[in-house]
């Protein structure tokens, strides 16, 4: 087990990894309470990965499709996922971008390690998007739909593949009826790196 200031920290992702580096540049603050020791995407050109990389720390691909190719499929992506991280220890296992489903056994193989970074309200959105909807335009059609008139980010301790868990925080993105699409991006982007660093500098000092 690491030390109380030397939490170890696997982290899940895709796409860009943009909140992703907010906790890299945490790390480099020394004022997060612990490190990264692990980045796993499940998309192959992630530029999280190359993030990663940047900051010395081991990258690595988990691609679905090799697993589906071989006759594996979801069970043995998941399976071999488990054994990708295993070996790292981790303390917490970060969720940031990522999009496809874990299983039952990966949650009974690190309980209350998962924390996810969740767009919207817990349950108020599917925890796991395959298909990679992307938050920005969904909150922005809702919104000009008149169907919300703000929306949310939180973190969760994830306990089970259907994403059951405690709630850990939540932060609160305005959308005023002057923004567009970049204008909420950019807040958007802010507010969930905001809450991913915060919420985890207070569990890593906690536990």
């Amino acid at each position: 087990m690491a030390t109380q200031m030397n939490k170890r920290i696997v982290a899940l992702i895709a796409g860009t990894g943009t909140t992703l580096q907010s906790v890299i540049d945490a790390m480099g603050w020394e004022t997060l309470g612990g490190q990264i020791v692990a980045v796993v995407s499940h998309e192959r050109y992630s530029y999280g990965l190359l993030r990663a990389e940047q900051a010395q720390i081991p990258a690595f691909v988990h691609d679905v499709s090799d697993f589906r190719y071989s006759g594996e499929g979801e069970e043995g992506f998941n399976d071999g996922l488990i054994e990708l991280v295993k070996p790292f220890e981790p303390d917490l296992i970060v969720l940031a971008g990522w999009q496809l489903p874990l299983s039952d056994s990966f949650f009974q193989a690190f309980p209350n390690q998962v924390v996810n970074l969740q767009v919207g309200l817990p349950g108020q959105f599917p925890t796991f998007d395959p298909y990679g909807s992307n938050p920005v335009s969904r909150a922005y059609e809702a919104f000009t739909a008149g169907q919300i008139r703000e929306t949310h980010f939180s973190m969760q301790v994830l306990e089970t593949s259907d994403g059951q868990g405690k709630t850990l925080g939540q932060i609160v993105v305005p959308i005023y009826d002057f923004d567009n699409l970049i204008d909420l991006e950019e807040r958007m982007t802010r507010a969930q790196q905001e809450l991913l660093v915060n919420t985890l500098r207070l569990v890593l000092r906690e536990n």
